[in-house]
């Protein structure tokens, strides 16, 4: 029996957990990760949103699971409630719809109150441009699970996580654009609470955009029928009329699209040991597979936090050009720093594998982050 879980959450671990007859600690060191999460697993039920990495974990440890011991976890899945749940159809080996993890980059641009954020956040592990990055949490709701990272050039990306579980393309599409304008206005919100406690400045501008990541965790295309798909996924706004963007309608060509075989021209796909995806300008979508260990969604979550903070740093400086004025960043940040920066992101490491080579590639060459960087950088060396 092939067993897929769509969205991992602290039910489907905490009966994976019974069908290992382990305890907490037990699982902590079978997975390699803290007691306390195994614990919260278990106290935090189908309210507990497992993250990428912890999911891929997991979905390791159901491959390794004999046959007494999967039955074991269909029957535990069963008992928990969980038979409406794309963890149980996918026990169950129904055809389910499309489950998926959305994640949305914010960027914005913080001003006086980076500093007093950044002074409060928690230390986070430098991304593939080496910034310095700190982490606030966000207040959720609504299904949203939030993360503000601070960029200490005056930059925040919120992250955005929400569970999706849909039946068709076409119905991402028109979830896609109401949920930006919703969380653009509950960034700022969120954000501007945050600072108000930490400064005496509060007011930055709204959110210019969202930029998406999709994690395809279940979908029902087999083989090369997998790929169209995902290409719709990365750009699902050909998918829907947006003429009228209080009122999104669909066109009715998902079909008819995925049996061409579409590609969007300017994509560029990539793909992990064993996994897919998909960078265009409008997002990323990738379908990690249980064994995937070349390339985790979180490698592509840190690219993409690195390249909106800098997309934005640049649009920002690039701004201030066209109206006249002369760019300037926070000591100790000068042109210099900013070309570091963009040979950091477009030179291959010694010790980066091939997969992370290729979607590092994938995700900038879609972004035109490069040509930005370079004409912001150009414009602070003539102000010096």
């Amino acid at each position: 029996m092939d067993i897929r879980i769509g969205s991992w959450t602290g039910r489907e671990a905490w009966c994976l957990q019974q069908a290992l007859r382990m305890t907490d600690r037990d699982l902590a060191e079978y997975l390699g990760v803290s007691r306390n999460s195994a614990g919260n697993w278990r106290k935090g039920g189908e309210d507990w949103v497992c993250s990428s990495g912890t999911a891929q974990l997991l979905d390791r440890a159901v491959e390794r699971l004999n046959a007494a011991d999967r039955a074991v976890f269909v029957e535990k899945l069963r008992e928990a409630g969980a038979v409406s749940t794309p963890a149980a159809t996918a026990a169950t080996g129904l055809v389910g719809p499309l489950t998926l993890t959305s994640h949305q980059f914010i960027p914005m641009q913080l001003g006086q109150s980076a500093t007093s954020l950044f002074d409060r956040g928690s230390s986070s592990p430098a991304g593939p441009a080496n910034l310095d990055r700190r982490a606030l949490k966000v207040s959720t709701d609504a299904g949203r699970d939030g993360t503000l990272h601070i960029y200490g050039f005056g930059i925040g990306v919120l992250h955005v996580r929400q569970q999706l579980r849909l039946n068709s393309l076409t119905e991402l599409a028109l979830w896609r654009y109401p949920s930006y304008r919703e969380n653009r206005a509950w960034a700022h919100r969120e954000v501007t609470t945050l600072a108000s406690s930490t400064a005496a400045t509060t007011e930055f501008p709204p959110p210019d955009y969202v930029l998406s990541l999709y994690e395809l965790r279940q979908h029902r295309w087999e083989g090369a029928a997998l790929d169209p798909a995902l290409q719709l996924l990365a750009s699902p706004g050909g998918l829907v009329d947006r003429t009228d963007e209080t009122q999104i309608l669909p066109l009715g060509v998902e079909e008819q699209r995925l049996a061409d075989g579409w590609r969007h021209p300017d994509a560029i796909s990539f793909t992990g040991g064993v996994s897919r995806g998909v960078a265009s300008w409008s997002g990323v979508a990738y379908h990690p597979e249980p064994g995937e260990r070349s390339l985790l969604v979180d490698d592509i979550v840190a690219m993409e936090l690195d390249t909106q903070a800098l997309w934005a740093l640049s649009a920002h400086l690039l701004r201030l050009v066209e109206d006249g004025l002369d760019p300037e960043l926070p000591s100790p940040y000068d042109w210099r720093w900013l070309r570091g920066v963009h040979a950091r992101l477009t030179s291959a490491r010694p010790t980066e594998t091939a997969e992370h080579r290729a979607m590092r590639a994938a995700v900038i060459g879609t972004s035109d982050l490069p040509q930005r960087l370079q004409a912001a950088w150009a414009a602070l060396k003539e102000t010096t």
